[in-house]
């Protein structure tokens, strides 16, 4: 009832995986982008990708390709995920979607320290990080 019918399965790329959101993460963060309560963007249309695993690259070219295909414009993509090193593939690919008019959102990370980790080190993503009054 949060989205109102606007969100929907796009694609998993985690084999024996089931088209769900199990753990809730995925469905949290898109409520906090699109939730019709306390969303940001409360008419957003929201499309869920599993991609955690190694098998993300092939989930942001269906992103990409999905967006450029001409039939969802404007797009944002929210990547609450990150790989434990700096991945140029990943860097790379943020920077052909921020190219190709996708604005990507990279999560700086839940560890509470600055990350260098891809995507959120990608020049072109958009890295938001949750910080208290003493920016711990």
């Amino acid at each position: 009832e949060e989205f109102g019918g606007r969100a929907r399965w796009g694609a998993t790329f985690v084999p024996s995986s089931s088209d769900t959101d199990v753990n809730g993460h995925g469905t949290h963060c898109a409520g906090t982008a699109a939730g019709s309560r306390f969303g940001v963007a409360k008419r957003a249309t929201v499309i869920a990708v599993k991609v955690l695993n190694d098998q993300g690259l092939a989930g942001m070219d269906w992103v990409w390709a999905s967006v450029t295909s001409g039939t969802a414009r404007p797009a944002v993509a929210s990547m609450s995920l990150s790989v434990d090193v700096p991945f140029a593939p990943i860097d790379d690919t943020v920077a052909v979607m921020t190219a190709s008019g996708i604005h990507v959102i990279a999560s700086a990370g839940n560890e509470g320290a600055v990350t260098i980790d891809s995507p959120a080190r990608a020049s072109s993503a958009i890295t938001v990080g949750a910080t208290d009054i003493t920016d711990d």
